[in-house]
């Protein structure tokens, strides 16, 4: 249990700096939208700064841990409060995790010789090993079994995320491209995970408050057990056809992962939704999923569809736009608001899913550098209303008096 003391020490303490949601949700947000934008720039010629990275490197790695994976972390690290019951990293050690975060992303960014290169390398690694090591510390301590495996997942992400970057300082850009690809399909297993927890009971609760009954809305237990197990051999077998080509094997396990991901989709009964942004987003996102597997299925078949291009339907279509409804989501609820949403966040769903089409589709006509711009400038559009909105509510304390 969360001692009583602590209720008068925050009050000692920033609000941003109460529990990790609120500095990494709102800073991944920023980030997100200058690197797009930056990307934006050096794709029609505007922008190149010498750094030892290759620029589509720094894109990919940036995206995936500058911005996907910070959020998760903030997530993780504020849902282990939930979880344990014991206080989550807050105060001076969540501004040094921070600050390790702010580092990385300024040192690789500028990293213009290899002294800079390190530094960035040594703070990547330092937040994510301090991320692991707290969550790990409030599991462990707490008994918390059923979330242990969150570390385990972590930890890949970390050697994944070390490796790209040392790959691409060493110039083996298609690795480093590979293993990008790769920790994308990982996240495929936090979606999975994740979604297979939280995005059922969100949507009885949610329908339940505007009158609308949902007795069951689980899968069957086969489903739910085999969907993980295929997600992990997929990315096993992807990872391994860098080194032994498995390409139709591939195609063939990503089109059984759909389907699953679909079965999983009809049992959660996301048709009923439509009058509630904050649930249909997430069913939006989780559908982008199977739609993304399929479509990277094809690319195996057909050379005008290139797997990068697929890829972009789960890294924007699913990842962005599921972090956009998480974000939103327990932003008012940690903060002791009640779960409604302006229209203006439901037009930044909208925004974000449009990203991804486009990004995906025009290229089939040939029309790439419309595509990065389109998507870029949705991206950054969705994103920064996001920031517009949710600034004042992270800045400020929770409207119920509670921790966090």
């Amino acid at each position: 249990m969360i001692q009583i003391q602590d209720f008068s020490l925050q009050q000692e303490i920033a609000p941003i700096w109460r529990l990790a949601f609120r500095s990494m949700f709102l800073a991944a947000s920023v980030f997100s939208i200058l690197a797009m934008l930056y990307w934006v720039l050096f794709l029609n010629g505007y922008a190149l700064l010498p750094m030892i990275l290759p620029t589509n490197v720094w894109h990919g790695h940036e995206m995936i841990f500058g911005f996907v994976a910070t959020v998760a972390i903030g997530f993780l690290l504020t849902a282990s409060q939930t979880w344990t019951g014991l206080r989550s990293i807050h105060g001076r050690p969540l501004m040094v995790l921070f600050l390790l975060w702010f580092i990385a992303r300024v040192a690789l960014f500028l990293s213009i010789n290899e002294i800079i290169f390190y530094i960035g390398l040594l703070a990547e690694f330092s937040f994510w090993s301090y991320s692991i090591g707290f969550l790990a510390y409030l599991l462990i301590k707490s008994g918390n079994q059923r979330n242990l495996l969150f570390i385990p997942l972590l930890t890949i992400m970390l050697v994944l995320n070390l490796s790209i970057l040392l790959s691409g300082k060493l110039g083996e850009i298609l690795l480093a491209k590979h293993l990008m690809n790769t920790a994308v399909l990982v996240f495929t297993m936090l979606v999975t995970l994740l979604g297979g927890r939280v995005i059922p009971f969100f949507t009885r609760n949610g329908l339940k408050n505007v009158g609308l009954e949902v007795k069951n809305n689980n899968a069957p237990t086969w489903v739910e057990v085999i969907t993980p197990i295929l997600t992990f051999i997929s990315v096993l077998a992807f990872f391994g056809d860098y080194f032994v080509d498995l390409g139709r094997f591939i195609a063939g396990l990503f089109s059984l992962c759909a389907i699953l991901q679909l079965i999983r989709l009809v049992y959660w009964q996301g048709y009923k939704t439509f009058r509630v942004p904050l649930l249909w987003s997430l069913h939006l996102s989780y559908f982008m999923l199977p739609v993304g597997l399929f479509v990277m299925a094809l690319s195996f078949y057909n050379s005008q569809l290139l797997f990068s291009d697929a890829l972009h339907l789960i890294t924007i279509g699913t990842m962005a736009l599921m972090i956009l409804a998480m974000m939103s989501r327990v932003s008012l609820g940690h903060t002791g608001r009640p779960l409604h949403i302006d229209s203006i966040i439901a037009w930044a769903y909208m925004c974000i899913f449009m990203a991804g089409v486009v990004r995906v589709s025009l290229p089939l006509f040939g029309e790439h550098q419309i595509a990065w711009v389109m998507s870029g400038l949705l991206w950054s559009f969705g994103f920064g209303i996001f920031v517009f909105r949710y600034t004042p509510i992270l800045l400020k304390a929770r409207v119920d008096g509670a921790i966090g």
